[in-house]
């Protein structure tokens, strides 16, 4: 991967992150189309991808949430879902 080549993945991952994206997306990659020019960004090596994605977190930048769902859902909570709330530091 060229120095250009990781930036752009580096960019296109903090405008993902921004967006709030899946990050089953983010290997695939996307396309700008400002004034019909077709700007392809990727697809990236989903390894690259998680590199980033681990550095960012182990440094605090980015975290894992769950968003709070409509009370009129009455959704169960699943088992797991209490190991994603903050604990003791």
């Amino acid at each position: 991967m060229t120095g250009d080549e990781f930036m752009d993945l580096i960019d296109q991952m903090r405008l993902a992150v921004l967006e709030e994206a899946p990050l089953l997306q983010l290997p695939r990659g996307s396309t700008d189309d400002p004034s019909g020019r077709h700007v392809v960004h990727g697809p990236f090596e989903p390894n690259d991808c998680s590199t980033v994605l681990l550095i960012w977190f182990d440094l605090g930048w980015i975290e894992l949430y769950l968003p709070d769902m409509p009370t009129e859902w009455a959704l169960t909570n699943a088992e797991w879902e209490a190991r994603t709330a903050p604990g003791p530091n």
